[in-house]
């Protein structure tokens, strides 16, 4: 009954009327597709651009937290100072900052005394007999890495300020693909020295620890310097044996350069007072921070003088 009730109603409707409302019926249907996926995809997007946003956030937040690590450090090397001239690993500001939850992140920290390194800028100090102890050194470090003297003069090429189309100037680095000059100038990274002809990837990884990037005239500070800089300062002196200097260092450090020099390994060594030094104006800070997914790691190269702290230099990553 139902079928006839069916084919009945057709027979009375027109079969063109039956085709344009199917034809309306689809055109209702794609349209409802399309607005689907187009809904869809605005929402995709606003959830992307949401966290891209909440990205570039996080990173600034961690930014400032980590220049919240620089500024604990320039209190600590204020308070220091206060203390007396002599600086030593004992000290407050040896000790670094632990890991500190802050609200949505962490914040951590360390200070290490660039003046326990070698200052590669040394190699042009206008104090003369500085300079030159200062190149002995590095020929020392060099051989300690396992890399040619020669190197020696490409990084006082590299830095003095002349240029003499030598071989270890543009006449030789133009030639490289792709080509670049010489600095010309002190380095402000130790890993600059990357770009100096002869330096290889293993050498630098040895040497990177041991080296800094200050101003031309800066002494060591012998109680807080490493073993392998220990060793760097005479002639025969192994690691073992500048090992067995720091077992013997006091724990609050030397109080005179001369009680260091009266130690074994360095009588007759001729290593005088001129590039030796008890305490430090050069700082270098690793604030480490993360606030939800943003990270950063802040260098920051302070110099302490007087009783005020100034940054001289702030790079992400790396130093």
């Amino acid at each position: 009954m139902t079928s006839r009730r069916l084919l009945c109603l057709r027979t009375l409707v027109p079969a063109r009327q039956w085709n344009q409302e199917g034809a309306a019926l689809l055109s209702v249907l794609l349209i409802s597709a399309l607005i689907t996926i187009m809904a869809v995809a605005m929402i995709s997007r606003q959830q992307i651009d949401i966290r891209r946003t909440a990205n570039v956030i996080e990173a600034e937040q961690a930014y400032f937290l980590a220049r919240g690590g620089e500024s604990w450090a320039r209190y600590l090397l204020i308070r220091d100072t206060k203390k007396g001239t002599i600086d030593h690993l004992g000290e407050d500001w040896a000790r670094g900052l632990p890991p500190v939850p802050v609200a949505g992140g962490m914040v951590s920290g360390m200070i290490f005394d660039l003046q326990a390194r070698f200052n590669v800028n040394n190699l042009l100090a206008a104090d003369s007999n500085l300079r030159e102890d200062s190149r002995r050194q590095f020929a020392r470090l060099l051989s300690f890495c396992h890399l040619e003297p020669q190197l020696l003069e490409a990084v006082v090429d590299w830095i003095d300020d002349d240029v003499d189309n030598g071989w270890f100037e543009d006449m030789a680095y133009s030639s490289y693909d792709p080509p670049y000059r010489t600095a010309n100038q002190p380095l402000i990274s130790p890993s600059e020295l990357l770009q100096v002809q002869g330096m290889s990837g293993a050498g630098f990884q040895c040497l990177a620890p041991l080296l800094s990037a200050l101003p031309a005239g800066t002494r060591t500070n012998i109680n807080t310097a490493p073993a392998g800089i220990i060793a760097s300062l005479a002639d025969d002196i192994s690691l073992e044996q500048a090992e067995e200097v720091i077992a013997r260092r006091p724990i609050k450090g030397y109080a005179r350069l001369a009680d260091f020099l009266a130690e074994p390994e360095f009588i007759d060594s001729g290593l005088s007072e001129n590039s030796l030094s008890l305490g430090s104006d050069f700082f270098l800070v690793q604030s480490k921070a993360s606030m939800g997914r943003g990270k950063n790691t802040l260098f920051s190269l302070l110099q302490r003088h007087g009783y005020g702290v100034k940054v001289l230099q702030r790079t992400m990553g790396t130093y």
